[in-house]
């Protein structure tokens, strides 16, 4: 029952296609249905054949081609009942007419012409069934090119599209006149079906073949013994139960082609005559292309390669396609008008290692499984109901944070800030996510560790991603080696907070609202919540996404937002003013205390517009071929945005490279993915579904500092001696720690 369990139990998680070279070339980079890649492209494209091109009614409306072209046949055999009748090429030309009429209107199977298009349409489907080393041993590439395959599926896709510009015929009229052959074949060996077969038939029309059960079973036995590998690879993806149609013959020779007819009629399909219009390129190196300029903080030199090439830059890191962006309105572009085509991640062996197998929401490949993921995400986990019901967590460690500040100051000693954001951060995260902390003893300075080892890894740019023949590298240095023991040390990690979950004896009543995310997914998966099925892997991988988003980004902001209000006393004060004059004589702040800390808020903003947390945001990936202010993209190019140029750009900003929180006093622009040039979260379906999380955190914390202390920083230095050296990494730290000095505030 194997292929049951892959074709229906968990069909979608086998729905993908694997890539092929040659399919590439002869399908214009899968844009057909039976070899495109499984997600909202093939969804959209496959209801167009259900519903419009192979629906009931359309098939019944062929029925008379059907009828004709049989009859022909017929007239055809009893012209040569006095010699033997060559069956194969009957067949091959009843199919070949038939769908010709169907998917043409007319017959392209007379003269010379014909001769060539059949000859042509065999060249094809023989491209199609060859096995190409290529697509498994990729550095072999070269042999394609030597023995001359690359350019013969290149003659023949160019000669396709000169007929009707890509015609329509591939595996309907070889699959169908193959059965149809070995049909005849079986009856020819064995005369008494033949004539069981036959014995209560007369020349009949599409309409009275349903009855004929007899028929039906001797192609059901066809099929399930001679189906070729070439007839396989497109019938069971294009008719999950291919018997079931069977009734209904012809329309496996429609069903493959149709719908690049359809293609080409739509403007789906790209001219090959036409010369791409490819963004500028600075020039690259053989081999690795142009890794070698990305550098040690590669946010600064994209803006530099920017400066001089353009806002929309075609790099190519290795062997893959990067396209750069960085204006405000290409960004939009991408994020918002062609979102849907630019949703896609590219794949990473360092993500694949560490999160499931991109099990998660941040890295998963765009499709239903994530769009289930994230849903979860953004209605059970962080909906602003959610959010808020953790308002307790976030206030209980704000206050622990301050009362370990203040035994700084009794010990006349300065404060390690970024020591104290990432702890807080890390304590935060882990009892909303996983019940309880785990930062104490030395259970938690390990688990720290593994989280800071985790976190780094996720920043490592492996060679093999861009340059796969060169993928052993990371076997040789160590880093596959490493990944592998700190994904095992996660997985036994979290294997044990979730048995600690289930060995937990809920109380009577137990309020959802108050779970943390371990409870709550794991409540989705016992009641089918979502009509989804989550599994315990998914379940690990969403609270990981939590950790690697949730701990890193907001500790950074706190660590840059303090970090320039030190170097800026003036607005240090500032702030302080305003939040001691809306407290009053408070200790602390509550959540619900914030709303009117506009010049707070203003801060945040600055510092998120001057130091966004991931400057160049997480990659995306093309689906389909599209068109950027006038440039051609390919399909699976490599989308990079530059968060930190666009905040940065003179045409967007005054005083952009000052930091300057006022700006936002009077401007409605906000960071929550509609204003593109203030776009440190990201935007459309990709944006980070955590902002509201993540902010709620910042700005109470931030409230807290400022209120409840004076801060300077240590021997008596100024404000402009600050270091302000950036780390490398995905996310962008401080380099050095930031301390400082506090004194309480008296009031």
């Amino acid at each position: 029952m194997l292929p049951k369990e892959i074709m229906k139990t968990r069909d979608l998680n086998f729905a993908n296609r694997p890539k092929s070279s040659i399919f590439d070339k002869l399908l214009y980079n899968y844009k057909d249905v039976s070899m495109a890649p499984y997600g909202e492209y093939w969804r959209q494209m496959k209801s167009i054949l259900v519903l419009h091109l192979l629906s009931n009614k359309r098939f019944q409306s062929f029925c008379t081609v059907r009828e004709k072209e049989t009859f022909l046949m017929i007239d055809k055999i009893k012209e040569s009942c006095s010699s033997s009748v060559n069956l194969s090429e009957m067949l091959a030309k009843l199919t070949n007419d038939a769908v010709c009429r169907v998917a043409l209107g007319r017959k392209y199977g007379e003269g010379e012409g014909g001769r060539k298009f059949k000859e042509l349409l065999g060249e094809f489907g023989e491209l199609l069934g060859a096995i190409n080393v290529v697509d498994y041993i990729p550095s072999l590439a070269w042999l394609n090119r030597a023995n001359g395959l690359d350019a013969k599926a290149k003659k023949v896709a160019k000669q396709f599209d000169d007929f009707l510009d890509r015609d329509v015929f591939a595996a309907g009229t070889d699959t169908t006149y193959t059965v149809l052959e070995w049909t005849m074949a079986e009856l020819i060996r064995h005369p008494k079906i033949l004539k069981q077969c036959t014995q209560h038939i007369t020349l009949k029309t599409f309409d009275q073949l349903s009855n004929f059960s007899a028929n039906k079973m001797i192609t059901k036995n066809t099929l399930a013994r001679k189906r070729e590998k070439k007839m396989s690879n497109f019938l069971q993806f294009l008719v999950p139960n291919v018997t079931s149609m069977l009734p209904q013959t012809f329309v496996l020779t429609i069903l493959a082609f149709m719908f690049i007819l359809l293609l080409k009629w739509s403007s789906f399909l790209p001219n090959r005559n036409t010369k791409k219009n490819s963004p500028p390129s600075p020039p690259k190196l053989p081999i690795i292309g142009n890794l070698h300029q990305l550098g040690l903080q590669p946010h600064r030199s994209l803006e530099t390669l920017a400066q001089r090439h353009g806002p929309l830059m075609l790099l190519h890191f290795g062997s893959v396609p990067v396209l750069v962006v960085s204006s405000a309105d290409a960004a939009q572009e991408i994020m918002k008008t062609q979102d849907l085509n630019f949703a896609n991640r590219p794949k990473s062996s360092m993500f694949d290692k560490l999160l499931y197998n991109y099990k998660d929401v941040s890295m998963a490949p765009y499709g239903e499984y994530w769009r289930q993921m994230k849903s979860i995400l953004v209605l059970h986990l962080l909906s602003n109901k959610r959010v808020k019901s953790f308002h307790y967590v976030r206030e209980e460690e704000t206050s622990l944070m301050i009362d370990k500040i203040k035994q700084c100051y009794d010990s006349s000693t300065s404060v390690n800030l970024s020591e104290v954001f990432a702890k807080l951060t890390n304590d935060v995260v882990s009892r909303v996510a996983l019940g309880k902390k785990y930062g104490e003893g030395e259970g938690g300075r390990k688990f720290k560790e593994l989280l800071g080892e985790f976190v780094e890894l996720l920043d490592v740019i492996s060679v093999g991603d861009y340059i796969p023949w060169l993928s052993w590298v990371n076997r040789v240095n160590g880093l596959d080696a490493r990944a592998e023991k700190v994904a095992k040390q996660l997985d036994d990690f979290l294997e044990g907070v979730i048995e600690e979950h289930l060995n937990y004896e809920k109380k009577e009543g137990h309020d959802h609202a108050l779970s943390d995310f371990v409870d709550v997914l794991f409540w989705i998966k016992k009641e089918n919540v979502i009509g989804f099925p989550i599994d315990r892997v998914s379940i690990k991988a969403l609270i990981l996404d939590a950790f690697a988003a949730g701990t890193d980004t907001t500790y950074t902001v706190l660590d840059w937002a303090m970090t320039e209000l030190l170097r800026h006393p003036k607005m240090m004060k500032n702030v302080q003013n305003e939040v001691r004059e809306i407290i009053g004589n408070k200790k602390d702040i509550t959540e619900y205390d914030l709303d009117k800390m506009h010049y707070l808020k203003a801060i945040i903003k600055e510092t998120l517009r001057f130091h966004p947390p991931i400057p160049l945001l997480i990659p995306r990936k093309s689906i389909q071929d599209a068109k950027i202010h006038g440039y051609d993209i390919a399909a699976d190019t490599q989308v990079i945005i530059n968060a930190w140029t666009i905040g940065r750009d003179p045409t967007l900003w005054v005083e952009p490279e000052e930091f300057q929180p006022e700006r936002f006093l009077t401007s409605s622009i906000d960071f929550k993915g509609h204003d593109f040039q203030f776009i440190p979260f990201g935007a459309g379906r990709r944006g980070c579904p955590g902002i509201s999380f993540s902010i709620a955190t910042i700005e109470l914390v931030l409230a807290n500092l400022v209120h409840n202390f004076d801060w300077t920083l240590p021997g008596r230095a100024r404000g402009e001696d600050l270091d302000m050296t950036e780390s490398t990494g995905l996310t962008i730290h401080r380099k050095f720690p930031l301390m400082a000095i506090a004194t309480p505030y008296s009031g």
